[in-house]
């Protein structure tokens, strides 16, 4: 089961760590339990920001999601304070953190973009930018119709 941190990263960061701060609970923040989104791209905090940023808008048109390993230094303080740097940098695009999602696809680099359709999925690594990647599994993968749809959202949404 995986156990998913959209909400710090989703609605609130600020207000969840003012809310952790005082010891109170974030009453705009939700728990998930399971990515539901078919486009994931396999992120890590020692990522440049530029990198998070030009895959961000993006993912965010094709409602993906991206997805890291665990906390950074074993620390949630460490977590908020990456995702509150990244939201200030303009990254928007969802953000979860799900370590069997790493071991189901096998991700060893990152980032790596995983696109599932119909209980098949294709997976590509490096930094080339998802509008590229989506190209390729378009012209060469399984999951050439969802990375067609997902290019048009990409394409067609200003």
């Amino acid at each position: 089961m995986s156990y998913l941190l959209a909400a710090l990263l989703l609605l609130a960061p600020t207000e969840y760590l003012q809310q952790l701060e005082k010891g109170k609970e974030c009453k705009s923040c939700t728990m998930a339990k399971e990515v539901e989104s078919d486009l994931l791209v396999f992120m890590s905090f020692s990522m440049p920001d530029a990198t998070w940023i030009d895959l961000s808008l993006p993912l965010e048109k094709a409602g993906g999601v991206f997805v890291v390993r665990g906390l950074p230094q074993n620390s949630f303080d460490t977590l908020m304070q990456n995702v509150v740097r990244l939201r200030e940098a303009g990254v928007m695009a969802q953000i979860d953190l799900d370590p069997t999602l790493f071991d189901q696809y096998r991700i060893e680099a990152t980032p790596t973009v995983v696109l599932r359709e119909q209980g098949r999925f294709d997976k590509l690594s490096g930094n080339i930018g998802l509008e590229a990647t989506l190209e390729i599994m378009k012209e060469q993968g399984e999951t050439n119709e969802s990375a067609r749809s997902l290019l048009q959202k990409i394409r067609g949404a200003a």
